[in-house]
């Protein structure tokens, strides 16, 4: 965790899912291909940050981009300002859900539901994105998953 960024309380067990986070770009690169885009690339650098939104939010049980718990940090202040993250331009998508149809695997869901929604797939396909993250948290008590997406041009 870089300095100045405060630790997540652990009020509630979660684990991290990192085959669905590496399992949404697959997803997003078929959107993006279906819409004759570039292919993102995965981004490790901007894992942590994702992972830590994704936590925060199950944490403190609040669902928006800007960060409650750090000053209400908007997504490109908690990468550039909290996480020290170097970029031109950032964008973020998030999710949450208490549990998911049967039949459907985690990513393929959440890329789903971002598709189907103007803004987040406006993200998906932004031309001018490069590089993609994201961080998945599962708690199984009451069976709560956040996901966040993010996009960066470097």
């Amino acid at each position: 965790m870089p300095s100045g960024v405060p630790a997540n309380p652990n009020n509630k067990s979660f684990v991290y899912l990192d085959s669905v986070e590496k399992e949404i770009l697959t997803y997003v690169n078929q959107e993006r291909s279906k819409a004759g885009l570039n292919p993102l690339t995965w981004e490790e650098n901007m894992r942590p940050i994702a992972r830590y939104k994704s936590n925060n939010m199950l944490q403190y049980n609040y669902f928006e981009h800007n960060t409650p718990s750090l000053n209400n940090a908007s997504p490109m202040d908690l990468a550039t300002k909290y996480f020290k993250y170097n970029s031109n331009g950032y964008g973020e998508n998030i999710f949450y859900s208490q549990g998911y149809p049967e039949g459907t695997t985690t990513a393929k869901y959440l890329v789903d539901q971002w598709m189907n929604s103007p803004g987040h797939r406006a993200n998906i396909l932004n031309a001018n994105w490069t590089k993609m993250s994201a961080g998945v948290v599962f708690s199984s008590q009451g069976n709560y998953a956040y996901a966040t997406q993010h996009f960066s041009t470097n």
